[in-house]
């Protein structure tokens, strides 16, 4: 797993020669410098990049920022929980409906 702490940053690594691509991105809208809107009009801008499923896991429930983000053609759009144990008890239903190989 590779952690980006911005939207140039993910930009950057993804474009990197020596970086090995990763499967899934999964963005938050609230990052700083380039936040995950502006990102994934980026990626899916971008020739090389166009292709990455992309999650997007963030805590905004805006109609608006849902369908921005299925606009851009995000994979999935997911509302995070405030709370870390309601948190974790999320990651485990939504892992329950993926399969993961």
């Amino acid at each position: 797993m590779t952690y980006c702490q911005d939207g140039q940053h993910v930009l950057r690594t993804l474009l990197a020669p020596d970086t090995v691509k990763p499967h899934l991105l999964v963005l938050d809208l609230n990052m700083p410098i380039m936040d995950g809107h502006e990102t994934l009009s980026r990626l899916r801008n971008h020739p090389a990049l166009l292709h990455y499923p992309v999650v997007v896991l963030t805590s905004s429930d805006e109609v608006s920022d849902i369908t921005r983000a299925y606009d851009q053609h995000a994979s999935l759009y997911l509302v995070k929980a405030l709370h870390l144990p309601d948190f974790m008890d999320q990651l485990e239903a939504e892992r329950e409906g993926f399969e993961f190989v």
